[in-house]
């Protein structure tokens, strides 16, 4: 009866102790004065199949589609992103890192004939017909942002890139 008493006690000395030691863990991650993006970025997937994926729904358009989540690269992949024209179309030219571009051509290789789609902050903005694996690590977006906000837009992209490559230094 002792013995069980005394394992008991040494136990709960254990789980308090273990618990100290995740509530101190837990504050120095929220003492940490970096700050975190407005801006989440996401590329994902087309399905061919519904039933394999989810709903999207094009923001201006109103195109639908089915994708699958977590199927392509993120933020931590890019290194930037600007304004270009394609055959005198504004579009989003993402940049991507050496790690990102092997995913990217990797993924754009398994995936082609579908659609990639650009998500932020888990919304769709954009979609990217691949036509060939991208192997240059260039991805180009003809986005659903009204013109005139295309800017501003896009200066907010980067600098949420930027804040996530001084979370990761």
């Amino acid at each position: 009866m002792l013995k069980s008493s005394c394992k008991r006690r040494c136990f709960l000395r254990f789980l308090a102790g273990l618990a100290l030691a995740w509530a101190g863990l837990a504050l120095a991650g929220c003492a940490s004065n970096k700050e975190l993006p407005d801006k989440l970025i996401t590329f994902d997937f087309q399905t061919v199949d519904p039933q394999a994926g989810l709903p999207l729904v094009m923001p201006i358009s109103g195109i639908q589609y089915h994708y699958i989540p977590k199927s392509g690269p993120n933020e931590v992949d890019l290194d930037g992103v600007q304004i270009a024209n394609v055959q005198d179309i504004s579009c989003l030219q993402f940049s991507f890192s050496d790690s990102g571009l092997r995913k990217l051509a990797r993924e754009t290789a398994l995936h082609e004939g579908l659609k990639l789609f650009t998500f932020v902050n888990d919304k769709p903005i954009g979609v990217t017909p691949i036509t060939q694996p991208i192997n240059d690590g260039q991805l180009y977006v003809f986005v659903e942002i009204p013109e005139d906000q295309l800017q501003s837009y896009t200066k907010d992209l980067q600098d949420s890139i930027d804040r996530i490559k001084q979370l990761r230094k």
